[in-house]
């Protein structure tokens, strides 16, 4: 049953999978002998909820680590690099609107009455 958990790693972004797979295939393992022991439903359940968690988790974790991604050349030129910038602070923003209205509105606030 291992091998199928640790399929269902694959889900995770590289890194984390080189990082955290070791311990988290061993607690997979533990909480499933500890259900083994109750019965065979219970050892059923837990792999069904574990599996699902590793896909949910780790498609979450790919979405989540894609901002940290932005790379800059060397060669570049400033004007160019401050284009890069500001079309990635431009997509950032588009994913999390409503960060964004709250940030654009304390800024009126603190800027309006002064």
């Amino acid at each position: 049953m291992t091998y199928l958990y640790r399929l269902f790693l694959l889900f995770y972004p590289g890194r984390f999978r080189r990082r955290f797979a070791r311990e988290m295939t061993q607690a997979f393992e533990a909480g499933l002998g500890r259900a083994r022991s109750r019965n065979l439903r219970s050892a059923a359940q837990y792999v069904i909820a574990d599996l699902t968690d590793a896909v949910v988790s780790g498609l979450a974790e790919r979405r989540s680590n894609r901002y940290f991604y932005h790379k800059r050349s060397r060669g570049d030129s400033m004007s160019t690099t401050l284009a890069q910038d500001i079309r990635f602070a431009l997509r950032t923003i588009s994913r999390q609107r409503g960060f964004a209205l709250v940030v654009v509105l304390t800024l009126a606030i603190g800027v309006g009455p002064g």
